[in-house]
């Protein structure tokens, strides 16, 4: 692995972390208010962060720019 690789690897885990620890002090969005479960965080302009929350974890579900990313 190259270690850009593993510093954003790194990175992301910190993100997922400290989000975990307190997740009303970021700017989080629901995906899908109807059915909460998905949400979304915007890492920078562009990137977007994505996971779920399942019975109180957080799960990664993907990282990418905003405007490439796959429909859940």
């Amino acid at each position: 692995v190259f270690k850009t690789n593993q510093i954003l690897f790194l990175s992301l885990l910190n993100y997922l972390g400290r989000i975990q620890e307190s997740p009303n002090a970021y700017r989080i969005k629901s995906l899908d208010p109807a059915a909460p479960g998905s949400y979304e965080y915007r890492v920078a302009r562009d990137k977007r962060l994505y996971f779920k929350r399942l019975d109180g974890a957080i799960v990664f579900t993907r990282y990418g720019h905003k405007n490439n990313q796959i429909k859940i």
